[in-house]
């Protein structure tokens, strides 16, 4: 069986997802009465953590070399993910934005008054993600998973299985199970409107990441009333000390992250800073850093680019 579709925490065949998904609103409406108990899902992050850090990784690694990611990356990726999964991030994580280890039970803060608070899910949260950073797809539904609720993951092919595996991995650290009704994952093509109208008219809220278009079309298909959590488009930049700007690895480091992604993640770096009030220290350290990024490009292959992108590299080349 290929695993690309996880249901309810559990591998199915893309037959059986065919059949299952037309029913998929009646399972949601049942496991929306069960409630995540968030020490349950830390304690699995930190076991399946620990048996990455065992060494358990060559699926992880496997997958994400299949998807075209060379073996620094896929273990820069892996290496995420432990770090991600780490209990006393996860819980310093629960208490910064939600207020205690267990913001789901009733408390209250003011003793003189009577109103009580608590946080509560959404609901069911349907995340679209893109193909450009493989750590978002599993990573985005960890978090919905920690704030309670239902997650359904339409991954990209771009990413392999390698978030499914993630999730799977979670999932079956829990020895109770309980955590298998909060975690769907699906490889989808954006091309099959028919699901994607399916699940946006039961979801609650919707996690979208990409592009402005993608983000466009996310909306188009959605009922009204349906939250969108947009995650576009963002600029990212480096920036070298004074003390640093000759120290090659650490320039190689900055060529590798402006290059390893063809510039089409929000992590990529597009303007890069140098700690100087000098003019001439600017260009001086532009000669120096041009070989090396050019040593690093030429390590990655060169994707074709669409038309939009050679108009705005023209542009820019004229503008300068």
């Amino acid at each position: 069986m290929h695993k690309e579709f996880l249901w309810r925490g559990e591998w199915i065949s893309t037959e059986k997802f065919e059949k299952k998904i037309p029913a998929i609103g009646k399972h949601f409406s049942e496991d929306l009465r069960l409630r995540m108990d968030p020490g349950i899902l830390i304690r699995a992050c930190a076991d399946y953590r620990a048996l990455l850090l065992n060494g358990e990784t060559q699926d992880l690694m496997d997958s994400l070399t299949e998807a075209g990611n060379t073996a620094e990356h896929a273990l820069e990726t892996i290496n995420e993910i432990i770090a991600f999964l780490d209990p006393e991030f996860l819980l310093e994580k629960l208490k910064r934005e939600l207020g205690s280890e267990n913001p789901f039970i009733l408390h209250r803060n003011d003793f003189l008054g009577d109103a009580f608070e608590a946080w509560a899910p959404l609901g069911m949260l349907v995340h679209v993600v893109p193909g450009n950073a493989p750590t978002v797809a599993p990573l985005s539904v960890l978090e919905g998973l920690l704030s309670g609720n239902i997650n359904v993951l339409k991954n990209s092919s771009k990413n392999g299985n390698f978030p499914q595996l993630v999730l799977k991995g979670i999932v079956d650290a829990d020895p109770s199970g309980s955590l298998k009704p909060f975690v769907y994952a699906f490889q989808l093509s954006s091309s099959r409107k028919d699901i994607l109208r399916l699940l946006f008219s039961t979801a609650h809220g919707i996690a979208a990441w990409g592009g402005e278009e993608s983000v466009a079309s996310v909306r188009k298909m959605s009922p009204e009333g349906v939250r969108i959590i947009d995650w576009g488009h963002r600029i990212s930049f480096s920036y070298v000390s004074n003390k640093m700007k000759e120290d090659v690895p650490t320039l190689e480091n900055i060529a590798y992250d402006i290059c390893v992604i063809e510039q089409q993640a929000c992590s990529s770096p597009q303007c890069l800073y140098l700690e100087t009030s000098d003019n001439k220290e600017v260009l001086k350290f532009a000669k120096s850093f041009s070989p090396i990024l050019d040593k690093v490009s030429r390590t990655f292959p060169q994707a074709e680019m669409s038309i939009p992108e050679m108009a705005e590299i023209t542009n820019v080349t004229q503008v300068t």
